[in-house]
């Protein structure tokens, strides 16, 4: 049957993800488009969005560590800038995933860890970002007042 079959593709995709997941090291670009793929066909795949959370965390932590020891604030800039992008994909990908699947826990729950840590780099786009958020969320309410996924 053609719905067993994309079942199976899924399933396949998934593991091909889960090991790329294992193996890949967290700036492997390619491995991360890879996932992110992945999840935008099942976002329930929480240790995919794992592997999201611990590839910018690590973005992150340079960021601090360039803030702290370099003098040189063209650098600290361009990689907030950099930083600044991610982030924002980030959120984009979680969009997207909440697209497939409105309900889906795991990435409901990587798009709030994503947007709380703007503000350890980036206070006022978070702000700018939460107010879109909230608007997000409004329209999500008024659609279905009974998803509480949405914040």
């Amino acid at each position: 049957r053609e719905s067993d079959a994309h079942v199976e593709r899924l399933r396949e995709e998934a593991r091909r993800a889960r090991e790329l997941r294992r193996k890949a090291p967290l700036d492997d670009a390619a491995a991360a488009d890879e996932i992110a793929r992945a999840l935008c066909r099942n976002p329930e795949e929480y240790s995919l969005w794992n592997f999201r959370k611990e590839r910018f965390a690590e973005r992150v932590e340079r960021y601090r560590r360039l803030n702290v020891c370099s003098e040189d604030v063209s650098v600290r800039a361009e990689e907030r800038e950099q930083l600044i992008d991610m982030w924002k994909g980030e959120l984009d990908l979680t969009m997207r995933a909440i697209r497939v699947h409105i309900k889906s826990y795991s990435s409901w729950a990587h798009r709030l860890w994503t947007l709380e840590q703007g503000l350890r780099f980036s206070p006022e786009h978070y702000a700018s970002e939460l107010e879109r958020e909230l608007a997000l969320c409004s329209k999500i309410l008024q659609r279905d007042a009974r998803n509480f996924h949405a914040w």
